[in-house]
């Protein structure tokens, strides 16, 4: 199985189940792609190399818990129509070689660095995500800084 599944590399770092839940995967296998917004999957490429550390999104396929962390349709627990998950454009995702507070961190002191060179435009509060990391790439025209969302 998980030799079909290295098939399928979207990245250096990251297979396509990693970015969608087992419903879709199961319907969609190698076109569950069409879901995801690239400009994103290749913003977490670049921030998976750039912190030279593991990033899980969904782990689901590999018989672990995370399996919504991508994209979420009506099926998923957490769908909400008009968060970025929905439209294949945000990640949650957390690193196991390094803590919560030090990846948040790290994402606010390399703020110039991946506006210019990502797509990714928000990150979740750590106050309201406080074991992952939630990156989305909204648009934000003009983005001098991550936007902080807050619930």
């Amino acid at each position: 199985f998980r030799e079909y599944l290295c098939a399928m590399n979207l990245t250096t770092h990251f297979l396509a189940v990693e970015f969608v839940p087992p419903h879709v995967w199961n319907q969609f296998k190698s076109a569950s792609t069409w879901f995801l917004q690239r400009p994103h999957v290749e913003a977490m490429e670049w921030l998976r190399a750039r912190l030279g550390v593991p990033l899980v999104i969904n782990n689901w396929a590999n018989g672990g818990q995370f399996k919504n962390r991508g994209l979420r349709t009506p099926e998923s627990q957490q769908y909400k129509p008009y968060s970025q998950h929905s439209f294949g454009n945000a990640t949650d995702c957390h690193s196991p070689e390094m803590s919560h507070a030090e990846l948040y961190k790290w994402m606010l002191d390399n703020q110039d660095e991946i506006i210019s060179k990502t797509s990714i435009r928000a990150i979740e509060d750590i106050a309201a995500a406080p074991t992952w990391l939630h990156c989305d790439s909204r648009w934000i025209p003009n983005a001098k800084e991550l936007l902080i969302v807050k619930p």
